[in-house]
C-alpha cells in the first residue's frame, strides 16, 4: 500500500509541488513488483531522467542511497515511461527505452496507476493516439497479437515463469480532445448504491464518454472538495444520480455534519445553476436507476418539471436515452416542413359530413369513458337474478348495500379526489361483488374523471401498449388482475408491473387510480415465495399489490343482513335472495345457483364445451376461446355412445344451451365478439363465467384434459395461450404435447417458447433436439436461450463460443450471464475481469443482487480487502432471499412437542375454515406430514387433496417420499401420478430418479405420460 500511495502521488503529479523526489528505495520496491532486477531498473529511470531532464540530472542516480529532485511533470513521465519500457521488454524489444519506440514523445500509452496485490501487480493505462512508424510498428503488432490494441485499449496478462507473480496490463482506449467529459455526482447511500454507479460509470466509459468518478481518483490523499470543484468546472456535464440520500442533501434536511461530501458538491451546483440557469440546466442530467425514484431527485433540479433520465436496466439499452444526450444525438428528427394542405369546406347537410384523418397523421387515443356514462356490464359487472314478473320496472342492478370493504376503498377514491394517485385491489372469491364495488367506487368521482379498460389485442399487451397515454384522472381498470400479472412468460407481468408502479409515483400525472380485482388464490400465486426457488417469479407484482389489498368475504354478517332488508323493501330480487336463507347473497343474485343447477342437467355435448372452457380456464390462460378450438376438443370429452348421439349440428345445440342466461343472469358461457382488426379471421370467442369457472375448476382439479384438447390448442389457439398451457402440460408430465405447443408457439412469434421447448428436450435426456431449440431461440435473440447455447458450448469445451453467446446475453441485461462470464473468468486466473462482470451483474439484477454481490465479496476477501468484503456481505443481506422451511423434527421440537404442534395446526385449520376462507396450504401441508409420521394414513391423503385443491400440489412430494421409503411403491407411484395430474410432476421424476434399472419408469422419464395417464411412447 506504501508503493501504491507512493506511485499515485508521482503520476497524478501536478503544479501544486516545486520538485518530486524519485530514489533508490522507490525503485527496489517497483523492481519486486515487477519481478525485475532493480539493477535494471534504476539504469532505465537513470536513461529516462538523463533524457527528459538533462545529462547532469542523472549524474546523482548512483550510489547506495540515491535520490533525484524533478519537477513535478518530469517525475510522472520518468516513473511512466520506466514501468512502460519494462513491459515492452516482456514483449522482446530489449535496448530500446520508451522513448527510442515512441517517435517525437507519441506514446503509445502511459500509466496512470498501480496496483500492488499479494500475488498480482496491475499497471492501469491509457493508449495515445499513435500511428505505426518503423520499429513501432513491430511493436503495435506484437502488442495486438498478445490482446493490447494501442488505439483502442485492452488487457493483457504475464505470469513470468521465475516468479508466482501476475502482471496485468488494463489498458483503456485514449480519450480524443474532443470526447464529451462527463461528472457523476451521488451520494454513498450503501454499497449496493455504489456498486451500480460504478456499472453506470463503466457503460459510459464504454461507450465513449469520458466519466470523472471517485472510485477512479486514485488512493493518494487529496482535497477532495478542489478535486470535485475542477470535475465540474471542466465536466460537459453532470449526472447527479437519484437517491434517497442525495434528495435529503439537496433538499436542504440533513445536519451540516452529515454526507459533507456530497453536500459541498451539491451547493456547487446549486450555484452555478442560480449563476447562469440557462447554460447549468442543460449541463445538469438528473439520472434515476433501477429500483429507483424520480421522487428522489432533489427539488432544486425540477424532477417533475425538467427531463430526467430513466435508465430502465444498466445495459446498453437501458442507457440510450442519456447516451443520446450527451452525445447531442437525437432519436427523432424533425422532417422537412410540408405544404399546407388546401381542405375543402363540410357539407352543409345534416347526415352527409364525413371527416376523413390526414394522410400519414395518426394519434392514439385510449379508449376512455367518462364516469357518468360508464356501463357496469361493460366493465364485467355481473348481470342479477331476474324475476317472473315486474323485471321492466326493476333497475339493471339492484340496490347496492355498503359494507367494510367498501369503506376502504372509497377512502382511495378520496385521495385521488384530493390529488394523489393510488391503487386497490379487491380480493375474494367468484361473485361475491369485487367488480360491483369497484364500479359502486368509480361512480363517486366527479366529471372530467374517465374510465380505461385494457383489453386488446391481449390485456397485458393492451396495458402496455397504452400506459405511456394514460392522462390525470384516469381510473385504470384492471377486473381480474391476474390477466395482466400472471402472465405465461413471467417477464411480461413484471414489465406490466413495475411500468404500473411507475405510473403511480409519476406526479405530474397525478392523479391516477387503479383498481382491480382478483381472487384469493391467484393473489397467494403473486404474493407466495417457492421455498425451491432462490428467485421470486412475480418480485414487482408483489411490491405493487403489497399492503393495498381490501379483502371481500364471501358472506353477509347480521348487521349487513339487516341493512339489506331495508334495501329489500323495494327490490323483489333482494327479498328473494334473504329468504334463501343463505348470507352469500351476490352469489346468489349472480345466478351462482342457477348456474350450477344448469351446468349439472346439461346435456353431453353441452357439458363437453363448457368442460373444455373450464379446463382452458383452470390451467391458467384467461382469454377467450375460439369456436374452431371448441369444435375440434369437445368431442375428446364424450364417451363413443355419447358421441353417435349428437346431431350434426352438436356444437350449435351445446352452444346454444351453454350461452342461454340462467334466470336472467349470464349463461354459463359468455359470447365476446371481437372488435374490427382484432382478429383476422373475425372468429368469435367464448368464455365460461366467473362462478362456474371457480365452481367447476375445484372439481375437475385432478382431471387431466384428453388428447384432444391438446391437439385442438396446437391447431387453434393463439401464441399467449399456447404458453400458458405448454407450462400446465410440462407441470403434469405430459412431456410431449407441452412440447409441440411450445414449438408452436415459437413458430406463431413467441420465442422465448423454444427455450422452454430445449429443456423439456434436454431434461428428457435428448440433448441434440434440445439444442436445436436453444439456437432457434439464441438466433430470436431471447436472452435465456443464449445462455442454454453458451452451456451447450461449455459441455463441449468451445470456450471461444460459449463467451461469445454469453456476451450477446450479457448486453441484453441477463444478470445470469454476467455471473457466468465472471465465473469462466475466475476459472481463467483473471480475479480482475471476474470482479467486473460481478459488478456488473449486481447492478442488473435489482432485487436478486444477493448472489452476485456475495461472489464479489468472496473475491474482495481473496484479494485482502476485508472491509469491502464485509460492505458486500451487508448488501446481500438485503436481497431477495432463500426460504428453506425446517424438516417436521425441528418444527416440533420448536412448537413444544408433536402433540401441541398438531393440536395448534388443527386448531388455526379449523378457525380459517370457520371464517369462511381457505386454510394456508403451509399448514395443510405440516399437518398432513405429521399425520403421516403418526401412521394416519388416509387423513394424511386428504389433507393433501385439500392442499392441491387450493392450489399446491407440491405438497404429495413428501408423502411419496415417506411410502416409497417404507417400501409401498404401489401408493407411492399413485400419490406421484395424482400429484402430477393436479399440477406437480416432481414427484414422478424423484421415482425414475430412484429407478434406473426400471425400464417403465425410464420410459417416463424420457417420454412423460399422455393425457389418460399411460406411459408415453418413444416420439423423439
Amino acid at each position: 500500500m506504501e508503493l501504491e500511495n507512493r506511485l499515485a502521488g508521482l503520476l497524478t503529479a501536478a503544479g501544486g509541488t516545486t520538485v518530486v523526489s524519485v530514489d533508490v528505495s522507490l525503485v527496489a520496491a517497483l523492481a519486486e513488483a515487477l519481478v525485475v532486477d532493480p539493477a535494471e531498473l534504476s539504469a532505465t529511470v537513470r536513461a529516462l531522467v538523463e533524457e527528459y531532464a538533462g545529462p547532469a540530472a542523472g549524474f546523482g542516480i548512483h550510489g547506495v542511497d540515491w535520490r533525484v529532485d524533478l519537477p513535478p511533470a518530469t517525475a510522472r513521465a520518468v516513473v511512466s515511461d520506466a514501468l512502460a519500457t519494462t513491459f515492452l521488454r516482456w514483449f522482446g524489444f530489449e535496448g530500446h527505452s520508451f522513448a527510442d519506440l515512441s517517435g517525437g514523445g507519441n506514446r503509445l500509452f502511459s500509466v496512470d496507476r498501480v496496483e500492488v496485490g499479494t500475488v498480482v501487480t496491475r499497471l492501469h493505462c491509457t493508449a495515445s493516439n499513435a500511428e505505426p512508424g518503423g520499429e513501432q510498428t513491430k511493436m503495435i503488432e506484437r502488442l495486438e497479437r498478445a490482446g493490447l490494441h494501442p488505439s483502442r485499449g485492452g488487457e493483457i496478462t504475464l505470469r513470468p515463469p521465475w516468479s508466482a507473480r501476475t502482471i496485468q496490463l488494463v489498458c483503456r482506449a485514449p480519450v480524443s480532445p474532443d470526447r464529451v467529459k462527463v461528472f457523476v455526482s451521488y451520494a454513498h447511500d450503501d454499497e449496493a448504491h455504489k456498486v451500480a454507479v460504478r456499472a453506470l460509470a463503466e457503460l459510459l466509459v464504454h461507450n465513449g464518454i469520458d466519466v470523472d468518478l471517485d472510485s477512479w481518483a486514485g488512493p493518494a490523499r487529496k482535497d477532495w472538495g478542489s478535486w470535485a470543484t475542477g470535475c465540474i468546472e471542466n465536466a460537459d456535464f453532470v449526472l447527479i444520480v437519484a437517491s434517497p440520500r442525495y434528495r435529503h442533501v439537496g433538499d436542504g434536511v440533513v445536519a451540516t455534519s452529515d454526507n459533507r461530501g456530497v453536500q459541498s458538491e451539491a451547493a456547487l451546483l446549486r450555484d452555478r445553476l442560480h449563476r447562469d440557469r440557462a447554460v447549468w440546466t442543460a449541463k445538469l442530467l438528473p439520472v434515476v436507476l433501477p429500483d429507483r425514484s424520480i421522487d428522489e431527485v432533489p427539488l432544486f433540479l425540477q424532477p417533475y418539471c425538467a427531463d430526467h433520465y430513466l435508465v430502465s436496466a444498466l445495459t446498453q439499452a437501458g442507457i440510450e436515452e442519456l447516451l443520446r444526450t450527451i452525445t447531442a444525438q437525437p432519436g427523432h428528427v424533425r422532417p422537412p416542413l410540408g405544404e399546407v394542405p388546401v381542405l375543402p369546406p363540410y357539407p352543409t347537410v345534416a347526415g352527409e359530413a364525413t371527416v376523413q384523418p390526414l394522410p400519414g397523421v395518426v394519434w392514439p387515443r385510449l379508449p376512455l369513458v367518462p364516469v357518468e356514462d360508464l356501463d357496469p356490464f361493460e366493465l364485467d359487472v355481473h348481470r342479477a337474478i331476474s324475476m317472473d314478473v315486474g323485471d321492466d320496472a326493476l333497475p339493471a342492478l339492484p340496490r347496492y348495500v355498503t359494507r367494510p370493504h367498501d369503506r376502504k376503498l372509497l377512502e382511495n377514491v378520496r385521495q385521488a379526489i384530493a390529488g394523489t394517485s393510488g391503487i386497490a385491489i379487491l380480493v375474494g372469491s367468484s361473485s361475491t361483488g369485487k367488480t360491483r364495488a369497484c364500479f359502486e367506487a368509480a361512480k363517486q368521482l366527479p366529471t372530467g374523471w374517465s374510465v380505461w379498460h385494457p383489453i386488446s389485442p391481449t390485456p397485458p399487451q393492451a396495458l402496455l401498449d397504452g400506459l405511456a397515454e394514460v392522462p390525470p384522472r384516469t381510473v385504470v381498470w384492471l377486473d381480474e388482475l391476474q390477466q395482466y400479472l400472471l402472465t405465461a412468460e413471467p417477464s411480461l407481468g413484471e414489465e406490466v408491473a413495475a411500468r404500473l408502479r411507475a405510473l403511480l409515483r409519476d406526479r405530474c400525472n397525478a392523479p391516477v387510480l387503479v383498481l382491480g380485482t382478483i381472487w384469493p388464490e391467484r393473489m397467494r400465486t403473486i404474493t407466495s415465495v417457492d421455498p425451491a426457488a432462490e428467485l421470486g417469479s412475480h418480485t414487482q407484482a408483489g411490491q405493487l399489490v403489497k399492503d393495498i389489498q381490501i379483502a371481500v368475504p364471501s358472506s353477509f354478517d347480521q348487521a349487513e343482513l339487516a341493512a339489506l332488508g331495508e334495501a329489500a323493501q323495494i327490490d323483489p330480487r333482494l327479498r328473494q335472495a334473504l329468504h334463501t336463507q343463505s348470507r352469500e347473497i351476490t352469489q346468489y343474485l349472480a345466478g351462482a345457483p342457477a348456474m350450477v343447477e344448469r351446468y349439472q342437467v346439461a346435456p353431453a355435448a353441452a357439458h363437453a364445451v363448457i368442460d373444455v372452457a373450464t379446463d382452458v380456464r383452470r390451467l391458467g390462460y384467461a382469454g377467450d376461446v375460439p369456436w374452431s378450438f371448441l369444435e375440434l376438443a369437445a368431442p375428446g370429452y364424450l364417451s363413443d355412445t355419447e358421441w353417435q348421439a349428437t346431431s350434426e349440428d352438436w356444437l350449435q345445440e351445446a352452444l346454444g344451451f351453454a350461452l342461454a342466461p340462467c334466470r336472467g343472469a349470464a349463461g354459463l358461457l359468455v359470447l365476446r365478439r371481437p372488435k374490427p382488426g382484432h382478429n383476422p379471421a373475425g372468429e368469435p370467442g367464448y368464455r365460461l363465467a366467473d362462478y362456474i369457472a371457480h365452481w367447476a375448476g375445484d372439481r375437475r382439479s385432478f382431471d387431466v384434459p384428453p388428447a384432444a384438447f391438446w391437439d385442438g390448442a396446437c391447431a387453434h389457439l393463439a401464441a399467449d395461450a399456447l404458453m400458458v398451457l405448454a407450462g400446465a402440460a410440462a407441470a403434469r408430465g405430459r412431456t410431449r404435447h407441452a412440447t409441440l405447443l411450445y414449438e408452436r408457439a415459437g413458430e406463431l412469434g413467441s420465442f422465448t417458447a423454444y427455450t422452454h421447448a430445449g429443456r423439456l428436450y434436454r431434461d428428457s435426456g435428448n440433448a441434440r433436439l434440445a439444442e436445436i431449440s436453444f439456437r432457434r431461440g439464441a438466433d430470436a435473440g431471447d436472452a435465456a436461450a443464449q445462455i442454454e447455447v453458451a452451456r451447450c458450448c461449455d459441455v463441449r469445451g468451445d470456450a471461444t463460443e460459449t463467451e461469445r453467446w454469453l456476451a450477446l446475453a450479457a448486453e441484453r441485461g441477463d444478470y445470469v450471464a454476467l455471473e457466468m462470464l465472471a465465473q469462466h473468468a475466475e476459472s481463467a486466473g483473471d480475479n480482475a475481469r471476474a470482479e467486473h462482470f460481478l459488478r456488473e451483474a449486481a447492478a442488473a439484477a435489482g432485487s436478486y443482487r444477493g448472489r452476485p454481490l456475495r461472489q464479489l465479496a468472496r473475491l474482495r476477501a481473496e484479494a485482502g480487502d476485508a472491509v469491502e468484503a464485509r460492505e458486500l456481505r451487508a448488501s446481500a443481506a438485503k436481497g431477495v432471499k432463500t426460504f428453506v422451511r425446517r424438516p417436521l423434527h425441528d418444527i416440533q421440537q420448536l412448537s413444544g412437542g408433536a402433540a401441541e404442534l398438531e393440536r395448534s395446526l388443527r386448531q388455526t385449520i379449523a378457525d380459517a375454515e370457520a371464517a369462511g376462507s381457505r386454510p394456508s396450504s403451509h399448514d395443510l401441508e405440516l399437518l398432513s406430514e405429521v399425520c403421516e409420521a403418526n401412521g394416519e394414513y388416509d387423513e394424511a391423503e386428504r389433507l393433501a387433496d385439500q392442499a392441491a385443491h387450493a392450489g399446491y400440489p407440491a405438497v404429495y412430494r413428501s408423502l411419496v417420499a415417506a411410502r416409497g421409503n417404507r417400501g409401498e411403491v404401489r401408493q407411492a407411484e399413485a400419490l406421484a401420478v395424482r400429484a402430477a395430474n393436479a399440477g406437480d410432476a416432481e414427484s414422478l421424476w424423484m421415482i425414475a430418479e430412484a429407478c434406473p434399472d426400471d425400464r417403465r419408469w425410464q420410459q417416463i422419464r424420457h417420454y412423460g405420460l399422455e393425457p389418460d395417464g399411460t406411459p408415453s411412447t418413444a416420439w423423439w
